[in-house]
């Protein structure tokens, strides 16, 4: 089996390159999001050339938590990806957000349901699926939760950049929905493309997220209090109550239903609370090797 992953150094592309690695029978590549938006040319030729059985784009979720967000060209570009894919006999694993929902608090959304975006962001991010959607017979979309982990630069590693710097925090527990670890969404990618290279046809669109739903005040409480156990995290303060600093751009994930994943797959969701403490060293001891290299 063979996988080409876009974009290996994102926050989800990190944790499934790391899976990929532990596991010596899968044949793997991977290309970061630079030559994806540089010149899309360059991953087509790659994909012809390497062959793949599974393209899984990691690539546009990425930048959907980034600062800069997902241009219009993005779009195009992969959506000339599919059309490579087919042509290279690939199966397209393409990962999308929640964010493709706009409901009220509290609401479940199934798969079936009629995606409402809101916002350039989650606009990019419902043409990005309708590009992979209609384009390929054989696909898989992943929608995931609030999607996090240790490394990235996305919304946070930049709460853990404040917490860091002892900047004073606002959080606002009505922005809810339910945390994923990046390491979670990589367990349950593998899951399904090995199924899928069984011989299983199930195409189509899926949620995954995590088992625990809360609001950010209390998701960003968690983290710091189990932040203090590292020195870089000791002048770390909290304002409860008050709306989200704009620079944490946190937003509002719709809660995903998780059952057709379950009943076709057999993946069963997990709590993210259990994964905090692990990505919160990771991050640590990444981000202190960085630093060690920038000083010698």
């Amino acid at each position: 089996m063979k996988i080409l992953l876009l974009d290996q150094h994102s926050q989800l592309g990190r944790a499934f390159s790391e899976l990929l690695a532990s596991h010596p029978d899968i044949d793997w590549s991977g290309a970061n999001a630079e030559q994806l938006l540089e010149s899309a040319q360059t991953v087509e030729e790659r994909i012809k050339e390497y062959r793949p059985d599974f393209i899984v784009n990691a690539c546009s979720i990425g930048l959907a938590d980034s600062e800069s967000g997902l241009a219009k060209s993005h779009v195009k570009k992969v959506r000339n990806l599919c059309r490579t894919a087919k042509t290279a006999g690939a199966v397209f694993v393409h990962i999308s957000s929640a964010l493709v929902f706009n409901g009220a608090r509290g609401k479940v959304f199934f798969e079936t349901d009629r995606p409402k975006p809101k916002g350039r962001t989650s606009r990019r991010l419902v043409e990005l699926e309708q590009a992979v959607v209609r384009e390929l017979d054989r696909h898989i979309v992943l929608r995931t939760g609030w999607l996090f982990g240790a490394y990235g630069q996305g919304s946070f590693q930049r709460f853990l950049g404040m917490l860091e710097s002892g900047e004073e925090i606002s959080l606002d527990e009505a922005i809810d929905g339910a945390p994923t670890p990046a390491a979670d969404v990589a367990r349950v990618l593998l899951a399904i493309i090995r199924q899928l290279d069984c011989g299983a046809p199930c195409w189509g669109i899926y949620h995954y997220c995590s088992s625990d739903t809360t609001n950010s005040r209390d998701f960003y409480e968690t983290a710091m209090t189990m932040a203090v156990q590292y020195s870089s995290f000791d002048s770390a303060h909290s304002a409860p109550g008050l709306a989200v600093d704009d620079s944490t751009n946190v937003a509002r994930h719709p809660l995903l239903d998780c059952h057709a994943i379950l009943n076709t797959f057999g993946v069963k969701q997990r709590p993210w609370r259990s994964a905090m403490s692990g990505i919160l060293k990771t991050w640590h001891q990444d981000k202190s090797a960085q630093e060690t290299v920038e000083v010698d």
